[in-house]
């Protein structure tokens, strides 16, 4: 969540990364024998969310739109006419997204 409390940008991309990095930054002492590579989890959770942030930095809600759209997660969007073209750094955000296995349901 961001300081409005409106679930974030990245959150909506990547809900597993996200989990994954806010579950160790609230429960840093929690027993974790049951995951041996914990820290190497949470640092590629980090590197993940890192990569998604470069690429969504510069785009307001349009971009994200258009991301959930492609994935299926909402039917349609309307995009505003004269918009910066950004399906390069759309089909880059989903592949990111796809290799993570960031848990959006894609249906397409």
């Amino acid at each position: 969540p961001n300081l409005n409390g409106v679930l974030s940008k990245g959150a909506n991309l990547a809900p597993a990364a996200w989990k994954t990095v806010t579950d160790s930054s609230l429960n840093p002492d929690r027993d974790h024998e049951d995951y041996p590579d914990r820290m190497r989890q949470i640092l590629e959770a980090g590197r993940h969310l890192s990569d998604l942030m470069r690429l969504y930095g510069g785009y307001g809600p349009s971009f994200f739109k258009q991301v959930l759209v492609e994935t299926g997660v909402i039917e349609h969007a309307a995009i505003p006419s004269g918009s910066v073209d950004m399906a390069g750094d759309v089909k880059k955000i989903i592949r990111l997204m796809r290799n993570y296995r960031s848990n959006v349901p894609f249906s397409r």
